[in-house]
């Protein structure tokens, strides 16, 4: 399949080749939780390199993996669990607080709308509140 080798590219490739990875795992986990490449992103361990990207990524790269964290958070239980697992509801919330670029804007509405859904966990609502966030009106 097409996920560990974007799997790769974002963990050795440029700038670049990461954001074109990213955009392309954006388009796979647009299913969500309801199998196919969503699932197979997730098995490939896809989620903590999607996370990682959040604060080490550039702007375009961190706009694609809040975008498909936010995908494979839709509906998915067990996807929720792991996002927060791999730390990504700390590096959503922290993008999500960033100012800047348009880049970045776009990349701060797509950590806002994955938070949303993920606020639905209870588990996650809490971390949320600990956190101090308060979604967007």
């Amino acid at each position: 399949g097409a996920v560990p080798p974007l799997l790769a590219v974002l963990a050795d490739g440029t700038a670049e080749a990461q954001e074109h990875a990213a955009a392309a795992l954006w388009s796979l986990s647009a299913g969500g939780a309801t199998g196919g490449p969503g699932a197979a992103i997730v098995a490939a361990g896809g989620i903590p390199a999607l996370v990682k990207l959040l604060s080490a990524g550039s702007g375009g790269a961190r706009q694609s993996a809040a975008g498909a964290l936010w995908n494979l958070a839709w509906g998915s239980v067990q996807f929720q669990d792991s996002i927060a697992e791999a730390g990504g509801v700390e590096a959503l919330v922290a993008l999500s607080r960033q100012s800047g670029a348009e880049e970045r804007g776009q990349a701060q509405a797509n950590a806002e709308g994955a938070l949303r859904t993920l606020s639905d966990n209870h588990y996650i609502a809490i971390r949320l509140e600990q956190l101090g966030w308060v979604a967007a009106q």
